[in-house]
């Protein structure tokens, strides 16, 4: 799209499509139309990528930063849970997480 408004293929296009339909036929209008738009959107776009890769660089930022946060927060819920629970019950609640049966896990406390 760039090259729109220096190459003179897509004028010369627009002006056979003028000669070979009548006058109100849709598809030159249509034509002269999108060259129009094309034009004015390929004049347009000199600094917004940066602006788009700049705004996108800073929200891949914010939700890293909130990913991090948020995994932080958990982890000490689950210390604050962690130490909530008398020393017994710590030792309970780790051969709980390793699979222990209630039968070893009996064995080992008593």
């Amino acid at each position: 799209m760039n090259e729109v408004g220096t190459n003179p293929y897509y004028q010369n296009l627009l002006n056979q499509l003028k000669e070979s339909y009548h006058p109100d036929a849709p598809y030159w209008s249509q034509m002269e139309t999108e060259l129009a738009a094309d034009e004015f959107s390929s004049e347009s776009k000199t600094g917004w990528p940066l602006v788009v890769v700049f705004f996108r660089c800073l929200q891949s930022t914010f939700y890293f930063g909130q990913f991090l946060f948020i995994g932080k927060w958990r982890r000490l819920q689950k210390a604050k849970e962690f130490c909530l629970l008398s020393s017994q019950e710590q030792r309970v609640l780790e051969m709980i997480q390793k699979e222990y049966s209630n039968k070893e896990i009996a064995d080992a406390l008593f």
